[in-house]
């Protein structure tokens, strides 16, 4: 089931620092559902303390916002921050009476808009460096008597959202709305409309334009109808004409959509739900006093089937109305089933997910854990296709040529319907003809085929101008926790020669295996591709908890915007016996991003990391918080080298010109050994349900023994 008490609103993290607790990382925060008449109450609230401004012109109003978008277009500010800059604008000209506003002091009001919004890092923003910009934000705060947190349209729609229990529509409706309301708010037409009045105008449309028109009733809007209700309508049918002739606008927004990313279920066919972790869930203790049932999962264990229902059910629950699925591979469990299990769990693995999504796309990815190995190499894929039905999941022709002769293959889509769209092109690497101790159960010259094909598919690529999302079960790199490069060298160091000459036509390379929420970019003279790993559906070794993650792309730019991760907390879990999905954290806010996920994006964040300790503490957390683990400086600086470095030589290095340069950072700490060592305290306890029935007993016996000698005593010496 999807839990409610967790949801993906505007304002859930606070920018304040984190402590190395597992109750602190990567949570959303709680809220309720608002009823009709709470939800009114609001609104009634927000209207008695905003006091709208009525002396100044609207030309003026409009020319001063029109200044001050541009300000926020040319630095790639949220929409957000203009609509409140905005209002703390308008409430300064009629609080001055000018027709005059200096530059810095349009800088000084996004600057007070930035501080109030809780997802932005002030300090982080150029626009923000000048020497008299305290000054000029006292002369605002002093003219405005230091009421600068004003009503803006933004406050009624948060306060109508509370009403909608859907949090996939809610956060569609935000970002469109606060679009909608910028579109008024540098519109003339539009300059004298009360503040509500726009957010539910606004509000409105967007419902429209997604098609979900009954989720506020009209109940709602009852107070602002009562007090004038021809007026309110009349506001919201004059906002709908304006609105509608932003066409393009409305056109654009069908361009957002989202994708579903599932991998390394690792589903094991002989788990027992009251199976000794020890054992890996396989045998039962003989002394199980407590009666444990692990129906989800354990952290010493593979993946019970229960679980990757549980994940697609949740899935499904959360947004079905996706473009496609990338399953990035790994069904099988870690240990080494024959070929028959493989092939059964995938059979399975194939049914299910086609039961939750029948009509969806699937773009599925080999792990080296689904290779059958110890079978006919020249049918070995032929095979595998058939006996797993994996006709449920990849159904296209020309994709199928490639993939039974080795397991990789490219799939071109079209996102949009429109003869000039660019289309966006998958790419499925099977790596595990890459990996060093797989090399014996491939032919020699069936690895540097695959890479034959890479090349010629990347270079039909670039003549079509597709766009690629590239698939790779295992990532280029580094294992910078264990320190082994993932690939063989060799065939690395072509496969990246070939990424060179075409990286300008990749969106972003997309990758699991290593059970961890990690990403990094390789660089070299003219290529940056972002590496974005993933963590897995199963909980095995403490790396992760299970989840899943949900991209929203743009179809037209075939750009990642964002993406939400959604995990289950497995003692949770065991000790509830109720599968409660939630969502652990939304990337734009988790790491304060404002700009789409790209490769040069990501690159930048990385900068961050390294050089500032808010996201290096996140990039932490999120890698490492269900871990029982103490990252040493020298580990840390393995962790910083690795984020952008893929050979031994150049991480090694990297390490020691950290370590003599003293890296700002201490030893950290990572003890969830209440949650983690789970395990050995049901030990612990069954041991002393033990040592307290032998006591028992020993002082039973020990009491009959000095009831018989006081017996024995009373007869022959009285």
């Amino acid at each position: 089931m999807i839990s409610t008490s967790s949801c993906c609103t505007s304002d859930y993290y606070s920018s304040s620092d984190i402590e190395y607790d597992y109750d602190d990382v990567v949570k959303a925060a709680p809220q309720h559902l608002s009823s009709i008449k709470e939800t009114n109450i609001i609104l009634q609230t927000l209207l008695q303390y905003h006091h709208s401004p009525s002396y100044i012109s609207s030309s003026i109003k409009f020319q001063q916002s029109i200044r001050l978008f541009k300000l926020v277009q040319e630095n790639h500010l949220s929409n957000e921050i203009f609509i409140r800059a905005n209002a703390i604008l308008h409430k300064l000209l009629h609080s001055i009476c000018t027709n005059e506003i200096d530059e810095s002091i349009l800088i000084a009001c996004l600057s007070l808009a930035t501080k109030l919004n809780e997802h932005s890092i002030h300090s982080n923003i150029t626009l923000f460096n000048s020497n008299t910009l305290i000054a000029n934000e006292n002369l605002i705060c002093n003219t405005l008597d230091w009421d600068i947190d004003i009503i803006t349209p933004i406050n009624y729609v948060e306060a109508i959202l509370l009403h909608v229990s859907d949090y996939s529509i809610k956060d569609r409706l935000r970002p469109l709305t606060y679009e909608l309301i910028v579109l008024c708010l540098t519109d003339i037409r539009c300059m004298d409309l009360s503040v509500l009045s726009m957010a539910i105008g606004c509000l409105l449309m967007a419902y429209e334009l997604i098609n979900c028109c009954e989720l506020i009733p009209k109940q709602v809007f009852e107070y602002e109808q009562e007090n004038n209700k021809i007026l309110f309508q009349t506001s919201l049918i004059y906002i709908r004409q304006v609105l509608m002739e932003y066409s393009s606008l409305i056109i654009n927004y069908n361009y957002y959509c989202h994708f579903w990313i599932f991998t390394d279920s690792h589903v094991d066919v002989h788990y027992r739900q009251d199976g000794d972790p020890s054992t890996g869930c396989h045998n039962v203790p003989l002394n199980n006093m407590t009666k444990i049932i692990r129906k989800f999962g354990h952290f010493n264990c593979d993946t019970p089937n229960e679980l990757v229902i549980s994940a697609l059910s949740a899935a499904k629950k959360i947004d079905s109305n996706i473009d496609f699925i990338i399953w990035l591979g790994d069904a099988a469990s870690h240990y080494s089933p024959d070929g028959d299990t493989v092939i059964s769990i995938y059979l399975n693995f194939s049914q299910e997910l086609r039961k939750y999504f029948p009509k969806t796309l699937v773009i599925p990815v080999l792990g080296n854990h689904d290779v059958v190995l110890k079978t006919n190499r020249s049918t070995r894929f032929i095979e595998f296709y058939n006996q797993t039905k994996y006709n449920l999941l990849l159904k296209d022709d020309n994709a199928l040529q490639t993939f039974l002769k080795g397991g990789y293959y490219s799939i071109r889509f079209q996102a949009l319907k429109t003869k000039q769209q660019t289309m966006l092109r998958f790419i499925a690497l099977n790596t595990a003809m890459f990996l060093p101790q797989y090399t014996d159960y491939f032919d020699l010259n069936e690895a540097n085929e695959q890479i034959e094909w890479f090349n010629k598919t990347m270079f039909d690529a670039q003549n079509l101008n597709d766009r690629i999302l590239l698939l790779a079960h295992v990532p280029f790199g580094i294992n910078e926790n264990l320190l082994y490069k993932f690939y063989d060298i060799k065939y690395e160091q072509k496969l990246l020669s070939i990424i060179n000459k075409y990286s300008s036509n990749i969106i972003m390379c997309l990758s699991g295996h290593r059970h961890q929420d990690v990403f990094r970019v390789y660089t070299s003279l003219n290529t940056t591709m972002g590496v974005i790993g993933h963590p897995p559906i199963s909980p095995i070794g403490y790396l992760s908890q299970p989840s899943i993650r949900k991209y929203s792309y743009d179809r037209k730019s075939l750009i990642l915007t964002d993406y939400e991760q959604y995990s289950l907390n497995v003692i949770e879990a065991e000790r509830t016996q109720k599968d409660q999905w939630t969502l652990a954290y939304r990337f734009s806010s988790w790491y304060h991003q404002s700009k789409e996920l790209t490769s040069e994006n990501l690159f930048q964040l990385i900068y961050l990391i390294r050089t500032n300790s808010f996201y290096f503490k996140r990039f932490i957390l999120a890698k490492h918080y269900t871990e029982k683990i103490i990252l040493t400086k020298h580990r840390i600086a393995q962790t910083l080298c690795a984020l952008t470095l893929l050979n031994f030589d150049e991480l090694l290095l990297c390490t020691r010109i950290l370590e003599k340069k003293g890296i700002q950072y201490d030893n950290i700490v990572f003890n969830n050994s209440l949650e983690n060592n789970f395990h050995m305290n049901e030990q612990l306890i069954e041991y002393r349900i033990i040592y307290r029935r032998v006591a028992l007993s020993l002082f039973i016996f020990l009491i009959i023994i000095i009831w018989i000698i006081y017996r024995i005593s009373l007869k022959f010496f009285l």
